[in-house]
């Protein structure tokens, strides 16, 4: 069972002593961390409830929490926000005598105390303290779904609102979703304010959804490799009203055609496979969606050429930084070479 269905089928009387909430699929992890606040009441007004930022608290004010009484209450809650430690993130919060007084509590901990840790992140297998959690605790981890899991997320989701759209609407949503729980029940919001989803078409769908970055940076890519530099400069005069700085996007489109390369290098294999290759390569999860688009939009197009554009994209991006010249005439310059280059391998 993903995590998600799991905390909202629970009370606050299913709690154990220690809960843990970690995991990489970060849509996920925001949905599971407010519900699990919902479920337990959480109320910082509350003198039975405390809540520590393990990125600022000491860990004498934990351990004082941890060990205090409930205050004119049988129990109280210790809500323990970005326990960074226990993931393989780099940066460490607490030294390494903090942690074995954390371990001390773990394996012993106070009968009148319920404790909830959240760590956004792949938790550390190798620590002795998260192999202890794991054994000591509920653990509930957000972990990113497979295409066939998300889909049977997303019929369970229109079952529960009694909703029935066609397989052609369900890729729609699938597919603007990007396999984010989170972003799903955003759009799911969006048609539920719209008035009748039996009466949506496949464009109005379209339509109806809100684009994302992501999105938009689809669409520039698209526009550029398809010839359409008007359609791509009024794409970017739109972002910047929407508060986009030209470097983040010319940072995402390096991702895009950086990933265009990966997958041509990596072409004969399988989307399934691809995905799990690219990760052990370069360490990332990339989202299916994305390698899919990846392949249907790079497949005609010269290796020679996604070079060439590539190297052009590192060397705007220095310019940019570097104050060289203007960020959008710099652009500019860069969407017409995109454009002229395509021409020129015609």
């Amino acid at each position: 069972m993903i995590a998600i269905r799991q905390v909202e089928k629970m009370t606050a009387a299913d709690f154990p002593a220690l809960t843990v909430v970690a995991g990489e699929d970060v849509g996920q992890f925001s949905l599971v961390k407010e519900e699990v606040l919902r479920k337990i009441g959480f109320d910082p007004a509350d003198l039975s409830m405390s809540r520590l930022d393990m990125r600022e608290a000491t860990y004498a004010q934990v351990q004082e929490e941890l060990e205090s009484l409930p205050f004119f209450a049988d129990s109280k809650w210790v809500v323990l926000d970005s326990f960074l430690d226990l993931t393989t993130g780099r940066k460490r919060y607490l030294s390494d005598e903090d942690l074995k007084r954390f371990e001390d509590y773990v394996q012993n901990p106070s009968p009148t105390t319920k404790v909830i840790i959240f760590a956004e992140g792949k938790l550390d297998g190798k620590r002795r303290l998260v192999k202890l959690l794991k054994r000591q605790s509920l653990l509930l981890e957000t972990q990113e779904l497979k295409e066939k899991d998300f889909r049977t997320f997303l019929q369970e989701e229109l079952q529960f609102r009694g909703w029935q759209l066609g397989s052609d609407l369900q890729d729609v949503l699938l597919e603007k979703s990007m396999l984010n729980i989170s972003l799903l029940r955003q759009n799911l919001a969006f048609i539920e304010n719209y008035g009748s989803p039996a009466s949506l078409t496949l464009e109005g769908l379209r339509q109806l959804l809100p684009k994302t970055l992501q999105d938009n940076l689809f669409d520039l890519t698209r526009y550029l490799l398809q010839g359409r530099l008007e359609a791509a400069r009024s794409l970017m005069v739109d972002l910047r009203l929407q508060g986009k700085d030209d470097i983040q996007i010319l940072a995402l489109l390096l991702s895009h055609f950086r990933l265009f390369l990966y997958v041509r290098f990596l072409s004969p294999l399988s989307e399934a496979n691809l995905v799990a290759e690219l990760k052990r390569l370069t360490g990332t999860s990339y989202n299916p969606y994305r390698v899919r688009f990846a392949q249907r939009d790079s497949q005609n197009l010269p290796t020679s050429y996604l070079r060439t554009i590539y190297q052009k994209l590192i060397q705007t991006d220095y310019e940019m930084k570097t104050g060289l010249y203007d960020k959008a005439y710099l652009m500019d310059l860069l969407m017409i070479e995109v454009v002229q280059g395509l021409k020129q391998k015609n």
